[in-house]
């Protein structure tokens, strides 16, 4: 049985809760109690003046038991009316005194969920680091010591040694509190503590250096297909990623797009981590593009074969261009259009599984970020993704292998290809289901991204070249 995905948009999982979401809401029924109070006032004032107009009409005939000879005469029903307007007054402080609760209530949410949040946080810290802050091989040993015994205690909870995705999905709460915490100790009082550890660790891998040398290919096969939507963009990131283009080698795709209006914009596609020793995508260039210093992260040779293949590929300064990555190339993506933005007119960026969060990408940039939950290499930036207009992040997590039910059929996704047993989630068949996932279930902001991404691949495919980078000594 195939293993399920369940999304949400939101980059902090599903067990922390935002600040800004919660005193939103509760400002929302604030807002909506104060308006039912100004109701309930006007309820009032309507009781009040019907109660003076029934006292000024007593020396009516009709009204003290009288006949009236003029059968055009009529009687309102001040005492109906009254009581009317006493009912509609309970009815207001009655909802109003709910929706001042419920704020309250969604308030002392946020108290209790941050409290703990901020004592597991602190926990955490002190045992994992706390003994010894100043001494790094120490707080290394220390994290290894952890983890050992966390992965020992896991195994005999579950009867069996557990394998390394059973762990990281056991352990997936803890992956980016324990990396910052290590992270602040190994590099203390810097202001970006995995930036700079990332930086003082790339400068011993001097792949920078290496001389880079940008080949056009063919594809084997019929070559990439336009993509108008995030998810035709991402089941070619996937295709070119599988090798099933006929490429034994990591490779770059860049696609052109001409609208009516004789506009060309493109789309580029970057994989991740290549296993090749000599590939411009390998496992060195990962600190690099991690860097806290936009130099490092633009020499990084992944960086300067994405912006080697566009030039060659003519793409030019004015041109609206989309950058889809997985991985590594996310974090290519990501540098680009926090590095770059003077130079090209980045219009989207499409990343999944890639620790993007301390990139600082242009405000006019459009970013959507796949993760999943359980994977660790979203993690390694130690932080959420920026929360802002035009930034959107879908959270995945593995739902197991229970379908969903008859009442609920968006709230899993099926991931193709997967088994029941657990599985690494950092694949892009799980990206594209936790895409997929959130899509389905409608959201506006999910549907607001994707059409802003077909607005950005607007017109006709003319093209697809193809780009593979090596680096020599």
């Amino acid at each position: 049985m195939m293993r399920q995905v369940s999304s949400q948009v939101g980059s902090n999982g599903y067990t922390r809760v935002q600040l800004e979401q919660l005193t939103r809401m509760a400002d929302q029924l604030n807002q909506f109690a104060t308006s039912i109070a100004s109701l309930q006032e006007g309820w009032s004032l309507t009781n009040l003046g019907l109660a003076r107009s029934r006292s000024l009409t007593l020396t009516c005939p009709s009204l003290n038991g009288s006949r009236v000879q003029d059968g055009g005469h009529a009687v309102f029903p001040f005492d109906f009316a009254i009581r009317t307007c006493d009912s509609q007054c309970d009815d207001c402080q009655d909802l109003t005194t709910l929706l001042s609760d419920q704020a309250e209530a969604l308030t002392g949410a946020y108290s209790l969920y941050s409290e703990a949040e901020s004592r597991m946080s602190g926990i955490l810290a002190t045992v994992l680091v706390g003994p010894v802050r100043f001494n790094p091989l120490e707080n290394i040993r220390t994290l290894a010591v952890m983890t050992l015994c966390t992965y020992l205690g896991d195994s005999l909870v579950k009867g069996h040694m557990v394998s390394l995705a059973e762990f990281l999905e056991t352990t997936s709460p803890l992956h980016q509190d324990t990396i910052l915490a290590l992270s602040e100790r190994l590099v203390p009082f810097s202001r970006s503590p995995i930036g700079h550890f990332s930086e003082w660790l790339s400068r011993a891998m001097p792949t920078s250096q290496r001389r880079l040398e940008v080949t056009p290919v063919r594809p084997g096969g019929d070559g990439l297909e336009s993509a108008h939507c995030i998810d035709q963009a991402l089941d070619n990131l996937q295709r070119l990623g599988s090798r099933d283009q006929g490429f034994s080698y990591d490779t770059i795709a860049v696609q052109k797009y001409r609208d009516a209006d004789g506009d060309i914009r493109w789309v580029v596609y970057i994989p991740g981590t290549s296993s090749h020793p000599d590939s411009a995508i390998g496992w060195g260039q990962n600190l690099q593009l991690m860097s806290d210093r936009p130099g490092t992260r633009t020499q990084a040779a992944s960086t300067r074969l994405v912006t080697e293949a566009m030039g060659m590929a003519g793409v030019a300064p004015v041109d609206r261009v989309s950058l889809v990555g997985h991985s590594q190339g996310g974090i290519v993506a990501a540098t680009l259009a926090s590095d770059m933005a003077d130079r090209y007119r980045f219009e989207h960026v499409v990343t999944a599984g890639s620790p993007i969060g301390n990139h600082p990408i242009a405000p006019l940039t459009w970013t959507t970020s796949v993760e999943m939950q359980e994977e660790l290499v979203s993690s390694l930036d130690a932080r959420d993704n920026t929360e802002r207009d035009h930034r959107l992040t879908v959270r995945g997590r593995d739902a197991g292998t229970t379908p969903a039910q008859a009442n609920a059929p968006y709230s899993r996704q099926p991931v193709p290809f997967t088994k029941g047993t657990v599985e690494s989630t950092h694949g892009m068949n799980y990206q594209r289901a936790a895409w997929q996932n959130a899509l389905a279930k409608g959201s506006p902001k999910i549907i607001e991204q994707d059409e802003h991404f077909a607005r950005s691949t607007r017109g006709d495919l003319v093209e697809t070249t193809y780009y593979q980078g090596r680096l020599r000594d």
